[in-house]
């Protein structure tokens, strides 16, 4: 199933290459067709009945071709340019706001695992899970005491949706592997459903963990981790 996606996306990606590119291909061919004509290349003739014909194909051809030619540029100078150079100018503008995601999923990991982050140890999925799992999200937050853990990731999770939001405006300057992980962001379990909670919990003196705070361990995990590669793809 997977690789069907896979496949999917890559056909997806390979379309809107052509789609893009497209242009430009039928402007090469209709230059090479025309140096064909202009210098008695193209064998027209053996197509037509006779060469009065075949001149006159010849120059309906290099008429278009020409015409082609020209809307080709037009485009080129009228819409690629302008895109390129708008483009250039917002990059920045989109890296910071992916590096600001990138700050704020590792802010989430931070919230049950402050003392590993700050000496360099990096967990495995399986402990980070197991850990945040088990946290008590009413506790106090280590990174602002004076909110819970709880509150903290729901105000951490409207920023990314923030984020999220403000990239996508942009989507026409986004590449796709970075348009895949927004997406990705979107529809993970975290962003999309919060985490579930019991209006009385503070009630329960044993924290009852049957929530989907395991999911959303690893949805923290998974996003922290593919932004880290991204991000480190973005500075090389």
């Amino acid at each position: 199933m997977q690789k069907t996606i896979c496949n999917i996306k890559d056909t997806i990606r390979q379309n809107k290459f052509l789609r893009c590119n497209g242009w430009g291909l039928l402007a090469i061919l209709a230059f090479i067709l025309c140096i064909n004509i202009e210098f008695k290349w193209l064998l027209i003739p053996l197509l037509c009945d006779n060469a009065a014909n075949a001149n006159a194909v010849n120059k309906i051809i290099l008429a278009l071709s020409y015409s082609y030619i020209a809307a080709a540029i037009f485009h080129w100078v009228v819409n690629v340019l302008p895109h390129k150079k708008r483009k250039k100018n917002i990059y920045p503008f989109l890296r910071s706001k992916l590096w600001s995601i990138y700050d704020k999923l590792r802010q989430c990991k931070d919230l049950v695992l402050p003392l590993q982050v700050l000496r360099n140890k990096e967990c495995s999925r399986e402990e980070f899970v197991e850990k945040f799992s088990n946290t008590n999200l009413y506790d106090c937050c280590l990174i602002n005491k004076d909110i819970s853990k709880l509150t903290f990731l729901i105000n951490v999770r409207a920023k990314i949706i923030d984020e999220v939001s403000t990239i996508l405006v942009y989507r026409e300057y986004v590449d796709d592997d970075m348009f895949d992980f927004l997406s990705e962001i979107m529809n993970s379990e975290f962003i999309r459903d919060g985490i579930h909670t019991y209006p009385d919990i503070k009630n329960i003196e044993s924290y009852n963990y049957e929530s989907n705070q395991s999911n959303v361990g690893e949805c923290i995990y998974d996003l922290y981790e593919k932004a880290r590669l991204i991000r480190y793809k973005l500075n090389t």
